[in-house]
Parts: structure tokens; C-alpha cells; sequence
């Protein structure tokens, strides 16, 4: 009888050996679902840029081809995203060049198809911001271009007005009037935006007429 519940006693301690073996079970599934997810998304970079180089390279005539109904605007500016997304990936600097080239000429020719599409001109600034860098001419053509064709813009306009402040005094009177007119449309519509749209302003010669034209929008009946 003692050595019954002896042996009963001496058998109670192995569950959680048990349960740590799960615990480690468990645990091991876990890493090698995260390493094969890391795998995976690196592999999908890699066959991003891989993708983007053969395009390139396969038909660059056809990354010139006209819009049509079966390569219409849209299409030609997801395919310019894509680009510019894998150029950000690419490590050869010659390599990642050509291929922000290529999105550059997609993202104007999606522009040039539909005059009043602001963010396929906001896109090519942002394009050649990569390329040229932000404050470039290049850049500021496509940001100003983008402010001419829509002047305000819902999704892209809070990274639009970062970059029109950034060039704020190397922009033309016009841009920076819309601009300004953009950042303060922003803060009425998302009161949430008001904190960040001013601090992009300020810092740059683009403040005090935010801020002055904020002021007016708010007095305003």
C-alpha cells in the first residue's frame, strides 16, 4: 500500500517535465515559423528587384509604350511603385539607379495620360527625390507639377506639404500658396494631423503663413 502510493507520488512530478516539453515543442514551432517568415519576405524582396531588373531589361521599349486599354494609367503607375520599391532594395548603386530611371518614366508617362492626377506627378517627385535627392530641380519640376495638376490631395498631401516645406524657398510663389492652402485643409478635415503638419512647418520659412493662414481658416464663421 506504501509502495502504491509511493509510486503514485514518485510518478506526480513528471507533468511538468511534460508541460515544459510542450512549453519547448511549442517554442521551436514558433521560431521556425518566424525564420521561415523572415525567409520568405527576404525572398520576396529579392524577387521583387529580380523581377524589376528583368523587365528592364527583357522590354525597355515597352516601359515607354504608350497607355492603352489594356496598360492604362493605373497599371503603368503600380508598375512605377514597384519599381521605385525595388530600387530601394537594389545594393548595386549603378543597378538601383537605372531602375528608379525606369520608374521615373513610368510615373510621368501615368502624369502625362491623366493631366489633373496629382499623385503620378507626387510620385515622380518622390521618385526623384530618391534618385537626385529631395531638394534637386528634377524633384521640385514634379512637386510643383503635382500642386498644378490637384491641389489638394487626402493621402498624399501630408508627405507633399513635408517636401514643399523642406524646398519652401526654392519653390515658386504659386506652389507655396497651394501648399500652405493643402496643409491647412489637412488640419481642418483631421483634427489629428494638426501636431505633425506643424511641426513639418516649423523650422522652415513655411511657419508663420501656416500658421497665419490657420489662424484665418479657424476665426472664419
Amino acid at each position: 500500500m506504501a509502495r502504491g502510493r509511493l509510486g503514485r507520488a514518485g510518478r506526480a512530478p513528471r507533468r511538468p517535465d511534460r508541460s515544459r516539453s510542450i512549453a519547448r515543442a511549442v517554442g521551436g514551432v514558433l521560431v521556425v515559423m518566424v525564420a521561415g517568415a523572415v525567409i520568405a519576405l527576404t525572398g520576396e524582396g529579392r524577387i521583387a528587384v529580380a523581377d524589376a531588373r528583368a523587365q528592364r531589361a527583357q522590354a525597355p521599349a515597352a516601359a515607354a509604350a504608350p497607355p492603352s486599354i489594356l496598360h492604362p494609367p493605373r497599371a503603368i503607375f503600380a508598375e512605377a511603385l514597384a519599381t521605385a520599391r525595388a530600387a530601394l532594395r537594389e545594393r548595386d548603386a549603378q543597378e538601383r539607379r537605372a531602375l528608379l530611371d525606369d520608374a521615373d518614366r513610368r510615373a510621368t508617362m501615368a502624369a502625362a495620360a491623366r493631366p489633373a492626377w496629382g499623385e503620378a506627378w507626387a510620385l515622380a517627385a518622390w521618385v526623384r527625390g530618391l534618385r537626385d535627392g529631395s531638394d534637386s530641380a528634377a524633384a521640385r519640376d514634379a512637386l510643383s507639377a503635382s500642386y498644378r495638376a490637384t491641389p489638394f490631395l487626402r493621402h498624399a498631401g501630408a508627405w507633399r506639404i513635408g517636401r514643399a516645406f523642406a524646398t519652401f524657398d526654392l519653390i515658386d510663389t504659386q506652389v507655396r500658396a497651394r501648399a500652405v492652402r493643402e496643409a491647412v485643409w489637412l488640419m481642418r478635415i483631421d483634427p489629428e494631423l494638426v501636431a505633425p503638419v506643424m511641426a513639418s512647418a516649423r523650422g522652415s520659412s513655411a511657419y508663420r503663413p501656416v500658421l497665419l493662414e490657420w489662424r484665418r481658416d479657424r476665426a472664419a464663421p
